[in-house]
């Protein structure tokens, strides 16, 4: 199964749209983050099955969280022709409610995703998770890309407040490890508190550790009965 889709119909229409004529690299990649960013909302809410990561899926939706739509990035960027990969991360939330890290466990959003992006001899990173409507509802600052270095989640907020802190970056993928992704969910949000999250108003769907592990064991035996 293939979730990066840069070939797909539909990915290959917007990036020709968002293309300008005689855009470079540079301007074609940044048209690419600016759509994913701010044409794709974002929402605080895991996915749980394989089918809603693939690129087409989420570009169809218009929503997802920051996997999704790193996942929609990394497509589109490959559909105007310029290299980039998935880069799972662990990012720290200052702003998180106490309630919800309490329900969670944890106030670090595991497996957290990013794009690497290839400009100018030199690999950046970029986080397309927060649409400007969301960060401005939230206080958070946006995040801009110009092409030009990393553009991440900043570490305050409009106000001041501690926001971001990414804790750790993990390899670097050509497409989506699905199966790793939901083990990593898995092991990290093993003590989470689904009930509580809901009360919170998180939409926790069917999250819960057994099942995280019984649906990457799904995908993990059904991609080798593909390979076979």
């Amino acid at each position: 199964m293939t979730f990066v889709q840069s070939d797909h119909p539909a990915i290959l229409e917007v990036a020709k749209a968002i293309g300008e004529p005689g855009a470079n690299d540079r301007g074609r990649a940044v048209a690419a983050y600016d759509y994913v960013r701010d044409e794709i909302g974002y929402e605080f809410m895991a996915k749980l099955h394989p089918e809603q990561y693939e690129a087409s899926a989420v570009l169809r939706r218009g929503r997802g969280f920051c996997v999704q739509k790193a996942v929609l990035l990394v497509a589109l960027l490959r559909a105007c022709e310029v290299p980039s990969a998935l880069v799972l991360s662990d990012l720290r939330d200052h702003t998180m409610p106490q309630r919800i890290a309490d329900a969670m466990g944890t106030d670090v959003m595991h497996g957290h995703g990013l794009v690497a992006v290839w400009l100018d001899t030199a690999w950046w990173l970029v986080d397309p998770s927060h649409d400007a409507a969301f960060a401005e509802q939230k206080g958070y600052q946006r995040v801009e890309w110009d092409g030009h270095g990393d553009a991440l989640i900043a570490a305050t907020t409009q106000d001041g407040r501690r926001h971001a802190e990414y804790v750790g970056l993990h390899e670097v993928h050509l497409d989506l490890p699905f199966g790793q992704l939901l083990r990593t969910f898995a092991e990290a949000y093993a003590q989470a508190d689904v009930n509580a999250l809901a009360a919170a108003g998180v939409r926790v769907g069917d999250l819960d550790a057994e099942s995280l592990v019984q649906l990457a064991s799904d995908h993990r035996r059904s991609s080798s009965d593909d390979r076979s």
